[in-house]
C-alpha cells in the first residue's frame, strides 16, 4: 500500500460545518475511501448535503506510482522514458514525501543520434528515435 494510504487510510465519516470547503452556506458532508490495490488506485468521496437538500457528490481518483511503473506508462502512451527531475531544491523535497517529479518528452518522427535522455538501452533505443 502506498506512503499515504498508510498514513491518512481511507476516510469514512462526516460532519456538519456551517460553512467549508465544499460549499460557502451549511452542509453536511459524508467521506468514503475506496481502496483498489490491485491496480494501486484509490477514491475519495465526499455527498455533499446542503441545507436546502441539493446533493453534490465529489470523487477524487488517486493512482500510485512507482518509477517503473510511471516510466513504463509513459511508454505506452508514446513517450520517452521519465527522467527523475535533479534539481537540488526538488530532490530535497521529494526525499521526504512520497511524491516524485519527472520529465517526459513525447515521442515525434525527428531522427536524433542520441536518446540517453529518455535512459534508452540497446533494447529499446531503435524504436525510442526523436527524443531529445
Amino acid at each position: 500500500m502506498p506512503t499515504h494510504r498508510k498514513k491518512h487510510g481511507n476516510k469514512n465519516g462526516w460532519y456538519a460545518v456551517e460553512t467549508g470547503f465544499w460549499k460557502p452556506g451549511p452542509h453536511l458532508v459524508l467521506e468514503e475511501g475506496f481502496a483498489y490495490p490491485e491496480h494501486s488506485i484509490f477514491l475519495d468521496q465526499y455527498i455533499v448535503i446542503e441545507a436546502s437538500g441539493q446533493v453534490s457528490v465529489y470523487r477524487n481518483w488517486f493512482q500510485d506510482f512507482t518509477r517503473e511503473t510511471i516510466t513504463a506508462e509513459l511508454e505506452q502512451a508514446g513517450f520517452c522514458s521519465a527522467k527523475r527531475l535533479e534539481r537540488p531544491a526538488w530532490d530535497a523535497f521529494y526525499r521526504s514525501t512520497e511524491w516524485i517529479g519527472l520529465v517526459a518528452q513525447k515521442l515525434d518522427h525527428i531522427e536524433l543520434p542520441d536518446t540517453s535522455f529518455c535512459g534508452a538501452n540497446e533494447r529499446t533505443a531503435p524504436e525510442k528515435k526523436g527524443c531529445v
